[in-house]
């Protein structure tokens, strides 16, 4: 079934994704142990969906019913409680196959607005504690992931029309994603942009990805679970390795510090009774700026 035809579609293996990203790793060369892959950078015209792997459309079982050829959710197989983090999801384009060590989770067409704030809980560090605690084997099972607590959104919810923008910046990187965001723009949560380019406002640059990702994280905590500032901390705690990361890179925890300071923000925001705006927001080109999501006023965490 597998086949090097530039014809077939990417087969997607677990390198390639990673926490809001869809061409976390292409392939260079070998197979097996010997296999070669490479991280780009964002904005390196080199960064692409670069598989080992294609199946023929004339290969693919007719029972997919046309999953391939819908947006859909793929998340990390693998779920080492040992590696930096264990729960990793991404939306990955039309034209691909995922892997058994991809699964995906698929909406319909109907409902692919609800991929932005499910990717929001899932990537959080909140929803890894969690996935964590229940993982006996080094696998993400789709029982796990039915055990977990995952909201119910709807779209007028305060905490969604700002995770979704984030969401779709961190998101939508490249052409082939460009769609996707234009079909988010028919409920306010972007502005539109011409097929086969990538959106101006899409987050490239590693600071302004890791400061969404940050504001993410404190807004799941805040917003959705409910954690108080001492439970947020106790949760990122748990997470070793992102700190020594983190200590070797920045000489501190510079992940849970950046991720407190949103919270807090946020807190204040509730306590106050003020809206509370995204520094990303604010900072973003005013012709190009989401309309909806520049301020919102957050339930206080109790």
């Amino acid at each position: 079934m597998f086949t090097a035809d530039p014809s077939g579609l990417p087969v997607y293996e677990g390198r390639m994704i990673t926490h809001f990203d869809h061409r976390a790793k292409g392939y260079v060369s070998g197979h097996g142990n010997s296999s070669v892959w490479v991280e780009r950078e964002f904005g390196d015209p080199e960064k692409a969906i670069v598989p080992q792997w294609r199946v023929l459309r004339s290969d693919i079982p007719g029972k997919l019913g046309g999953r391939c050829d819908r947006y859909r959710i793929g998340f990390g197989d693998v779920a080492n409680p040992r590696n930096e983090r264990s729960l990793t999801a991404c939306l990955v384009p039309p034209g691909v196959v995922c892997g058994d060590k991809v699964p995906t989770v698929d909406f319909g067409w109907q409902d692919e607005w609800a991929y932005l704030p499910w990717l929001a809980v899932a990537n959080s560090f909140s929803m890894d504690w969690m996935a964590r605690s229940k993982l006996s084997s080094p696998k993400m099972s789709f029982t796990l992931m039915d055990s977990l607590p995952f909201p119910r959104p709807k779209l007028a919810d305060p905490w969604v029309r700002l995770a979704a923008p984030l969401v779709l910046r961190l998101t939508c990187t490249a052409p082939e994603m460009t769609p996707y965001w234009n079909e988010m723009a028919q409920f306010g949560l972007c502005v539109p942009t011409p097929e086969g380019t990538v959106p101006p406002t899409a987050l490239l640059a590693d600071a302004d990805r890791d400061a969404a990702r940050n504001e993410l994280d404190a807004l799941v905590a805040h917003d959705v679970f409910g954690l108080t500032r001492a439970e947020l901390e106790s949760v990122l705690d748990t997470f070793p390795v992102v700190r020594r990361r983190d200590e070797a890179a920045h000489g501190e925890s510079r992940t849970k510090r950046l991720i407190l300071e949103a919270y807090d923000a946020m807190a204040a925001a509730a306590k106050t009774g003020t809206a509370y705006q995204s520094p990303l927001e604010s900072q973003a080109n005013p012709t190009v700026a989401h309309p909806v999501c520049g301020t919102l006023t957050l339930r206080s965490a109790s």
